[in-house]
């Protein structure tokens, strides 16, 4: 950005910008004091004609502060998972708080759709991510008392199945509402052979305590 001094002196006078469906441009140089923008106006009546929204998760979050993260889209982008909240006892008979779930959406290809329910949690789940394998879909997650989850997702001919590999317990004795998972986030260079190994490191923390990388 030029310093103000740099800056050219804008004219007394009104300039008019006009804008076509038909431009190639979406800029244009200001050189007056007042200025007046005339746009096309397209046959849309609401929001933007370039752009359209889809609801994709339709579950209303509590409204509160979330250290983590309750949404997270597999690097395929065919994959999407997010925290809800069971009814109280949905997971375990005698639990008088609310347990964790996540969804877990498989959209292949527009238009199609398939889901899947992961329960099992302790407590409220309070982050999710996939790990950064393009081949492979995996999801870590951890609960509210710090106990952390890895689900392999798999596709088949009747859609997708959900097997869980393995359940780490918090022994930290760290305690705290503050737990996060974080998969290495590894992106090969193209001239690399993809090293899924180095995909599959996993950091949990535990209020300000981390825990050394997993490789699950």
């Amino acid at each position: 950005m030029q310093p103000t001094a740099m800056l050219p002196k804008l004219s007394e006078t009104t300039q008019t910008i006009s804008f076509s469906e038909d431009d190639e441009t979406c800029s244009s140089e200001v050189y007056a004091s007042n200025v007046v923008v005339t746009t096309n106006p397209g046959n849309h009546n609401h929001g933007s004609s370039k752009m359209k929204l889809k609801t994709m998760v339709d579950y209303h979050w509590q409204p509160k502060f979330y250290p983590g993260q309750l949404l997270a889209i597999h690097i395929s982008g065919n994959f999407l998972a997010y925290s809800i909240i069971a009814p109280i006892g949905a997971n375990s008979g005698t639990s008088k708080t609310p347990n964790g779930m996540v969804r877990v959406v498989y959209k292949p290809k527009p238009g199609v759709e398939q889901r899947a329910l992961i329960k099992g949690m302790k407590g409220e789940v309070q982050d999710l991510a996939f790990a950064h394998i393009q081949n492979q879909v995996v999801l870590a997650s951890i609960d509210e008392m710090g106990n952390f989850y890895i689900h392999e997702i798999e596709v088949n001919e009747s859609g997708f199945s959900v097997t869980a590999t393995a359940e780490v317990r918090e022994d930290t004795g760290v305690g705290g509402n503050t737990h996060r998972v974080v998969w290495c986030p590894y992106i090969p260079d193209e001239d690399d052979a993809p090293d899924d190994d180095v995909a599959r490191l996993l950091l949990t923390t535990h209020a300000n305590q981390g825990d050394d990388l997993l490789l699950v």
